[in-house]
C-alpha cells in the first residue's frame, strides 16, 4: 500500500526549514515540497502545522495545501502506475511542481499540458 508522510528537518525552533514528502510505494522517495515552516509551528504528530492563536487562518490554508499534494500523489500514483510509469524522484517532483503550480522540473511539453487543464496527465 503506497503512504504520504510529512515531515521537517532542522530543529532551530525559530528558523523557517523545508518540509519534505516521503513517499512509500515499491521503494521510498523522499523530495523538498518547496514549502518553508518554522519547527515552532510544526507538529510531527500531525504532519502538520499547528493551529495556535499565533498561526491563525493561515494554518487552515498551509495544511489544506499538504492534504491537496497527499490526495494528488496517491490518485496519480494510482493512475500511472496502472500504466507503467515509472514511479521515482522526478515523477514525485512533477507532482509536486503540478500541485503548487512550481512547473520547475517540467519540460515545455509538459507544461503545456498542465496549462491545457490536464494537471496531472502531465507526464
Amino acid at each position: 500500500m503506497a503512504t504520504v508522510k510529512f515531515r521537517i528537518r532542522g530543529s532551530e525552533r525559530l528558523k523557517l526549514t523545508s518540509i519534505y514528502v516521503r513517499f512509500r510505494a515499491n521503494e521510498d522517495i523522499e523530495k523538498k515540497t518547496n514549502l518553508h515552516i518554522k519547527p515552532i509551528h510544526w507538529s510531527a504528530a500531525k504532519e502538520q502545522m499547528k493551529i495556535s492563536s499565533e498561526t491563525g487562518s493561515v494554518a487552515n490554508g498551509f495544511n489544506l495545501k499538504l492534504r491537496e499534494l497527499k490526495t494528488n500523489i496517491i490518485n496519480s500514483f494510482n493512475l500511472d502506475y496502472a500504466k507503467g510509469i515509472e514511479i521515482n524522484s522526478k515523477w514525485l517532483a512533477k507532482i509536486i511542481d503540478i500541485t503548487f503550480n512550481q512547473h520547475s522540473s517540467l519540460s515545455e511539453e509538459e507544461q503545456k499540458s498542465v496549462y491545457r487543464g490536464d494537471p496531472l496527465r502531465a507526464y
